[in-house]
């Protein structure tokens, strides 16, 4: 019986006959499983494999075959390094038994995937992001691009080997201006990785509040003037930034306390989609979403029934994602 390796990592030690070759064959990703391949050199009533996995996991399979035909006993096993030790015992014409000691490893790893929370794991005032590679990682890649599309930082991250799914974290230095982009790639040993493409990218333009009328949605025309410089503004910033990456403008309606919160959603609602008509009939090309939060989310807190201009408000918000898990309402 000759012993031979088909894969990197994967190897086999067994006796030898001249009745049977013996090979073990790498597992494909997502696919076929490692198997024992039993080649036939001679004639045979048959053949049974009995093998016990490095978890405890056992295995027996009978198989039959002529001379000249390979049978393949699949070796099922999860991602990671196992080893195997067994019994190849091959049943000859006469009846007579041999049994051959199998042992060998088998190694297989799923593709690399990466895993993260892009709004739990991304810190941008810290500039640190967390995440966990499903293989043992080696090193990883981070590249920071600013709204313009410039790549603003570069940087590697050894990691010697750190266990499947073990936290990882990476970070960058200082970039002027926003950050519309992070490409993360992390790598295995065998060279292979994986890659995801963030984009933190949410600006929150700055704006002086339009007053409406009590009860009202219209914008009055002496109200105009307070969209002209933020207008500009997003005017600005979606030309740097549209070019590479998908950005959209999010206006949120907010109210004070006094009304009914059901009243007050549908009024917030009903200005937000004023101002977001008003930016899309000026000429902002991208997609405009809007949401009516009420009395939700108040910038200052109050009793109920105190009138605060201060909550009566709405938020400006240039991003690539939706910066809420709201039920954004497109125009």
């Amino acid at each position: 019986m000759r012993a031979t390796a088909w894969a990197v990592l994967l190897w086999a030690a067994v006796a030898h006959a001249d009745v049977v070759d013996v090979s073990v064959r790498a597992g494909v990703p997502g696919g076929a499983p490692p198997a024992l391949l039993v080649r036939v050199l001679a004639p045979l009533r048959g053949f049974r494999v009995q093998l016990q996995r490095s978890d405890g996991e056992r295995l027996e399979v009978k198989e039959k075959a002529g001379v000249g035909q390979e049978r393949a006993v699949a070796l099922p096993q999860p991602d990671g390094r196992f080893h195997w030790d067994g019994t190849l015992t091959v049943t000859l014409k006469d009846g007579t038994e041999e049994g051959l000691p199998l042992s060998f490893d088998t190694e297989l790893w799923g593709p690399p995937s990466l895993a993260l929370d892009k709004e739990r794991d991304v810190d941008l005032q810290k500039r640190t992001l967390r995440f966990q590679l499903n293989r043992p990682a080696v090193r990883a890649s981070v590249d920071v691009y600013d709204e313009e599309g410039v790549l603003a930082w570069a940087g590697e991250f050894p990691y010697e080997g750190a266990a499947a799914g073990a936290p990882l974290q990476a970070s960058w230095g200082e970039v002027k201006g926003e950050v519309l982009r992070i490409s993360l790639k992390a790598f295995t040993g065998s060279g292979a990785y994986a890659s995801v493409d963030l984009f933190p990218y949410a600006v929150h333009v700055p704006h002086d509040e339009v007053v409406f009328d009590t009860g009202k949605a219209g914008i009055r025309a002496d109200q105009l003037p307070r969209l002209t410089a933020p207008l500009q503004e997003l005017q600005r910033r979606i030309a740097r930034a549209r070019r590479w990456a998908d950005v959209r403008l999010y206006v949120a309606g907010h109210t004070d306390r006094v009304g009914d919160p059901a009243s007050n959603r549908a009024l917030s609602l009903a200005r937000a989609r004023a101002i977001g008509q008003h930016f899309r009939r000026q000429g902002v090309a991208v997609p405009v979403l809007v949401e009516g939060f009420g009395e939700d989310q108040p910038r200052v807190q109050t009793p109920d029934e105190t009138p605060e201009e201060r909550n009566r408000r709405a938020d400006y918000i240039l991003s690539v994602g939706p910066p809420s898990t709201a039920a954004w309402k497109p125009l």
